[in-house]
């Protein structure tokens, strides 16, 4: 099996950080663990001989049910405001998501 990079305490810290999440030292400490352990066993798949095996784009054989794009008949603004929650100038209103602080 060929050697997977570890993951250090400071990588952990950042992704931590990212995901807002607060973690103690020991914590950290056993996440780091868990990665590195999560890692090692992902490496795996890099020892298996693949060389023979024919690429598949599913495991069962199955295929993207396409149809041809034809243009239709669509709603007029009027109609699409009428259903909006909230509406201005032709556009959508959704609320925040984006702190813009950040």
């Amino acid at each position: 099996m060929s050697n997977p990079k570890n993951v250090t305490r400071e990588e952990v810290e950042k992704i931590s950080r990212l995901s807002r999440l607060q973690l103690s030292g020991e914590e950290l400490d056993s996440m780091t663990q868990e990665f590195n352990q999560i890692l090692r066993f992902v490496n795996q798949i890099e020892d298996v001989d693949t060389g023979d095996m024919e690429p598949i784009g599913h495991v069962l054989g199955q295929e993207n049910v396409r149809r041809e794009d034809v243009p239709g008949i669509s709603l007029g603004l009027d109609a699409i405001e009428s259903i909006a929650p909230a509406w201005n100038d032709s556009f959508f209103v959704v609320p925040q998501v984006i702190d813009r602080n950040n």
